[in-house]
């Protein structure tokens, strides 16, 4: 079997390393950004009641004017009788936050779902829009509360999903890409190169795991894995300055 020409191989693992170093940027932009969001949101200033996590709320990693800026969350009253709980939604503001409570009547055994809207004038620390939504504990129901946070484009054409999902793919496809081209004009593995092609994938599925943890709104186990991922960009660097 004929050997492909070194300047082709040396071309190709250039290009490798192009994808995979571009796949891994944003894939730690997203996880960044993400974890960053919910950081703001844990320490903005909002009350606290309980350590009992709310894990119905959702809340997307960006916001653009095309989003409907749409945040849910669900109580079950998993009792046998009527409930009916104090629900306070807390939202980041310019200059003040701004506050609601509702008590809506929830019938035994049902789910209801519940629906708040942001927009631009929430807005605060520049980009950072943040909210708490505290479920006040009724009859032997305990207290429940989430925090998240979310960053604002001012990008009129495109959703706030399509740039979580595109960065996601975007991210996916280049480290993908760039490991198996590596894997393929690497070839015998062995050595330096053997030690950098598995911090390689390493990396990639510590990567993945922040990106991930960013996208269920795990902001403390996202802020973990970015920090991995800087240490192994540090020793993946040091192979490739150090490999022959």
């Amino acid at each position: 079997m004929n050997q492909p020409h070194p300047s082709l191989v040396k071309k190709v693992r250039l290009v490798s390393l192009v994808l995979y170093v571009v796949g891994t940027l944003l894939g730690l932009a997203l996880a960044g950004t993400s974890a960053w969001a919910d950081f703001e949101a844990q320490f903005y200033g909002f009350n606290s009641i309980t350590r009992k996590t709310l894990s119905t709320l959702k809340c997307p990693i960006f916001l653009t004017p095309r989003d409907s800026g749409l945040i849910t969350a669900s109580f079950t009253n998993s009792l046998e009788r009527d409930v009916t709980p104090t629900i306070r939604f807390d939202l980041s503001g310019p200059y003040l936050i701004h506050s609601e409570r509702t008590r809506p009547t929830i019938a035994a055994g049902e789910t209801k779902k519940f629906t708040w809207k942001v927009t631009s004038d929430n807005i605060d620390l520049r980009y950072f829009i943040t909210l708490k939504v505290t479920f006040y504990p009724v009859s032997i129901l305990p207290a429940r509360e989430a925090s998240c946070g979310m960053i604002w484009l001012d990008l009129p054409f495109i959703h706030g999903d399509q740039i979580a999902i595109g960065m996601l793919v975007l991210s996916l496809l280049g480290m993908g890409a760039g490991v198996s081209l590596w894997l393929v004009y690497n070839r015998p593995l062995q050595g330096r190169l053997l030690d950098l092609t598995r911090a390689m994938v390493f990396l990639e599925l510590l990567v993945l795991g922040s990106m991930l943890s960013g996208l269920a709104g795990w902001w403390a186990l996202g802020g973990i894995l970015l920090v991995l991922v800087v240490l192994m960009s540090v020793v993946m660097s040091y192979f490739l300055i150090v490999q022959d």
